[in-house]
Order: structure tokens, then sequence, then C-alpha cells
């Protein structure tokens, strides 16, 4: 396992010049010649580390390398699944989607897998699945109980869909939720306003574990663009619920 290049090598690669500022856990071939590889960590240990995971084994006769080889050592997997529902009429249709990927991700491996499952596409279904979010998030992890026989935890599930419905359905007569849905939809074009709610949420965020702080989708302060995914769900799914109680007639 080759962990870090002499200097002499250093030297006469100009690939390898920047190896010794970088902590890489995830194996890379820096350089073929003269050879400069990371095998990365040997398990990974979350989210941020998908994939096979294991060592280099060197082939050497009489100093001279042969070859290079990356061998498993992993026990245990990590894996992010993208899944698109845009094909999807109802939510019943999410679920045998996410159960087709799921399966074809637990039969490409012999191991126990964590998997964090990414929902995407652009569907009429947007605000349904919002507003019953937890109804879709236990419905995907029966499916992958099911498919990996036990063997599959789901980490976490991302709602990352969107909307092709019109901007709104038409509430008629409704002049007071058209307002109410009007603003929330303004706030992504207002940073006074969003810097507002966030301030709001300050004691909160700093009482807030580090995992979650860390984690590139949770909502946080200091990331905008998770502030104005919010504002939008928050949009998609007071409509779908106003709409499914007749709210909009």
């Amino acid at each position: 396992m080759i962990r870090r290049p002499p200097r002499s090598t250093q030297s006469r690669s100009s690939a390898a010049s920047d190896v010794y500022k970088r902590q890489v856990h995830k194996k890379e071939i820096i350089s073929e010649s003269p050879p400069v590889v990371f095998s990365g960590n040997t398990q990974g240990r979350n989210i941020r580390e998908t994939g096979a995971k294991g060592c280099m084994l060197v082939n050497a006769d009489n100093g001279e390398i042969k070859g290079i080889e990356f061998k498993n050592l992993d026990v245990f997997r990590w894996s992010s699944l993208e899944i698109d529902i845009s094909a999807a009429k109802d939510i019943d249709d999410v679920f045998e989607i996410a159960e087709k990927v799921i399966k074809k991700e637990a039969g490409a491996y012999s191991m126990p897998l964590a998997v964090r499952i990414n929902l995407t596409g652009s569907s009429r279904l947007h605000g349904r699945i919002l507003s019953r979010e937890e109804h879709v998030k236990s419905g995907i992890r029966a499916c992958a109980v099911d498919c990996g026989n036990g063997n599959i935890w789901v980490e976490k599930i991302c709602f990352n869909t969107r909307d092709i419905s019109a901007r709104q359905a038409p509430l008629a007569g409704s002049d007071a939720l058209r307002g109410l849905l009007d603003s929330i939809s303004s706030l992504q074009y207002d940073e006074k306003a969003l810097s507002e709610i966030a301030g709001e949420f300050a004691d909160l965020f700093r009482k807030l574990p580090h995992e979650y702080l860390s984690d590139t989708e949770a909502i946080h302060p200091e990331r905008k663009e998770t502030l104005i995914r919010a504002t939008e769900d928050v949009r998609h799914m007071l409509l779908s619920r106003i709409l499914s109680s007749g709210g909009g007639r």
C-alpha cells in the first residue's frame, strides 16, 4: 500500500506536487509514471466515504513495479442512491420505483449496506410527497428491508423533487391563500427576509449537534440555498394540503 510518494518521486512528477497537502480517503491514481497512488481508507465510515474501500496491492520484481491492483477489504459499504420519480403517478408508484433501484443495489454487493436515498425528478406528486413525508419515508424503508433481507440500513432519505404543475393551480376566490403562497415564494428573492428568518432560529442552530450542521443537505443559516429550498418545500406542502382539503375551491 503506497501512502506517500518519496521526495525524489515528487520532484520528478508535477502531478504529485500537492500530495503532501491533501488528506485522501478514497482511492486515487495521481500519476502512472512514476506510480503515485492512494489506496484510501480500508473501511468507509460515513456517507461521504461511499464505494469499495481497501488497499493497493503492489506487485514488484527485483525492484521493478509490475502492477498495482486494488483489493477490497471493507465489510460494510456506504452507498448514495439517486431515485428519479418523474414517471410516478401516485405514491405507490414511488415505492415501486424505489424498490427496483434498491433491489439492484442490493444485488450488486455481498455485504451489508448503508444507503442514503435521494428522491429526484420533476413530478406533480411533489407537494403530496412533502405533505406525507413520514409515510413516504416509512414505505421506502420497508422496501429496503424487504429487498436486502435485513442487510440494508437506510441512513437518510432526502427529498429533492420539483413540482411541474402550473405556478400554482388556481385558487378561485381565495385571494388570502394566494397572497400567502406568493409571500412565501417571494422569500427566495428577499435576502433581508431570509436573514431575518435565519436570525430567529440562531439559538436553535447553536444547540444542534455538529453531525447535523456538517450535513450539506441540512437547513443552515449560512447556506442560503438550503433556506430557499425550505421555503419552496413549505409552499408546495401548504398548497397540496389546501387543495386536498378542498380549500382551493
